[in-house]
This record gives C-alpha cells, sequence and structure tokens, in this order.
C-alpha cells in the first residue's frame, strides 16, 4: 500500500481509501487508512536510529485502533499531557529570599486524534515521545506526574520544534530563606495552548513559594505569555479551575527520603 509522508498538519486529517496518511511528531510516528468503511490507526514510538528515517518501520510493534465511522477524515488537535508533569533541571540554581525569576519548561506535545462525525468522538491521545510516570508529594496529598529529564531551564525562551511545547514559570520567593530548585512540579491541566510562527505556547504560570514545608501559591495569567503576545488560541485548558495551592518544589534529599518512606 502506498504511504504519504507528511508533517504535522493539524487539523483535518483526509483518509484516503487507497493510501495510507503518516504522521509524525517527535518520536511518534501514526498512520491513518480507511479499510472497508472504517478508520484505523496505528502508532509506534520511534527508536534512536529510526528518527532520522523516513516512514521507519523498525522492530518496535505497532499499536493499533479502529473506530467505526462512515466519515473519511480525522482532526488532528496539539494538547497537553493528562497528568502534571516533575520537570527536572540539568543543574540546579538558587532563587534568594526576596527574589524571583522566570523559567521554562519543555512539555512533550500529546497528540489527540479525533473522529470528525456527530459524537467526535477522541480515538486516541498520544504522547510525542516516551513519558514514564512517578509519585510526586506525600502518600495521602501525593499526585501521578509524568517525569521530564532535563526539561526545566532557568534561560529562554526555548528553541524547539512542533513536538514539545514551552510553559513559561515565574518564581516569587516570598519566604525568608533560599530557595535551591531541583525540579517544578507543573499542573498543566489548567493551561491553555497558544501558537505564534509554528511554535507553542502555555499561558504563565505564577509559583510563589512559601518557605519550608508550607504549599506554594500557585494561579495561572489568562492570555498568551508576554514572549508572545501575539500568539493565537490553539487549545483551551482542560480544567478551567485557574488557581491551585499545591507542592511545587522538593529538594533531591528531600525527594529521595520521601520516597524510601513511601516503600
Amino acid at each position: 500500500m502506498q504511504v504519504q509522508s507528511n508533517r504535522v498538519n493539524w487539523g483535518r486529517q483526509r483518509c484516503d481509501a487507497s493510501a495510507s496518511s503518516e504522521v509524525r511528531c517527535g518520536r511518534l510516528l501514526a498512520q491513518l487508512h480507511i479499510r472497508d468503511g472504517e478508520i484505523g490507526l496505528s502508532s509506534k514510538t520511534l527508536e534512536e536510529e529510526e528518527l532520522a528515517e523516513s516512514g521507519a518501520t523498525g522492530s518496535r510493534p505497532w499499536t493499533q485502533w479502529a473506530v467505526c465511522t462512515g466519515g473519511d477524515s480525522i482532526d488532528l488537535h496539539p494538547s497537553l499531557p493528562d497528568l502534571s508533569v516533575l520537570a527536572e533541571v540539568e543543574k540546579p540554581f538558587q532563587v534568594a529570599a526576596g527574589d524571583s525569576c522566570r523559567v521554562y519548561i519543555r512539555i512533550p506535545v500529546t497528540v489527540v486524534f479525533q473522529v470528525n462525525d456527530q459524537l467526535d468522538d477522541i480515538l486516541a491521545e498520544l504522547p510525542s515521545e516516551s513519558l514514564s510516570q512517578e509519585w510526586f508529594g506525600g502518600r495521602d496529598d501525593g499526585e501521578l506526574c509524568y517525569r521530564l529529564h532535563g526539561a526545566l531551564f532557568p534561560e529562554g525562551p526555548l528553541a524547539i520544534d512542533e513536538s514539545s511545547i514551552q510553559a513559561p514559570v515565574t518564581i516569587r520567593n516570598e519566604s525568608s530563606e533560599t530557595l535551591e530548585v531541583t525540579q517544578i512540579c507543573l499542573r498543566v491541566a489548567s493551561l491553555s495552548i497558544y501558537g505564534l510562527n509554528d511554535v507553542f505556547w502555555t499561558n504563565e504560570t505564577l509559583v510563589r513559594y512559601q518557605g519550608g514545608s508550607a504549599r506554594s501559591r500557585v494561579s495561572v495569567k489568562s492570555g498568551a505569555p508576554a514572549e508572545a503576545p501575539a500568539a493565537r488560541l490553539v487549545a483551551p485548558p482542560r480544567e478551567k479551575n485557574l488557581t491551585v495551592v499545591g507542592r511545587t518544589f522538593r529538594s533531591l534529599r528531600r525527594w529521595t527520603s520521601e520516597l524510601l518512606e513511601n516503600e
């Protein structure tokens, strides 16, 4: 069967019965096809050696979904992950008491495949790279997150491609102690996605650190971030609660201790 290879073309994807339509976003490779009146979707996460290849097959198996429908198209949308992200910095940095700084988190795009029919059902939500899950917080008040290694940057904006979203975060240290930042837990459910010149942004998150074991005060600003004021809205938030109070920071020592206590 003939395969048509494309960049990510967000929006409506027409499925030709005589050919498969191939979608590539980061490490995600997906194929759409019509067979016997049914739209089919197959996907896989590419290995490192496959990234530079076009139409790579490789040894990793395909995962397949199918949906019966009378339509001949699927809508393709970018989305944030369905869990909070725990972003790590490669080199820890400090924020002095009373100071503030702006950091950037690179978040892999989640590709949403939505059936174009009367129900508008979501066929699949597939991340543009493999995501590992990890528990963040205490045993009773923690949450499951996606861990993002080396995804927190104290300088920006970031040079990213269409498979990533950058989230600006302003950290304000309102405590009387120095804050050492090794990782940030970012609740993405209340964030929107904005696009400008093929670059995706979220709106700004403001984190007000209270010190010690006190929970940080977290709020989300409405609209596109200051770095891209002309960006247009691409996707609304999964949830519309724009004020969150929760644990956002933890030192590496404290993180290791709580992991051991939870076992």
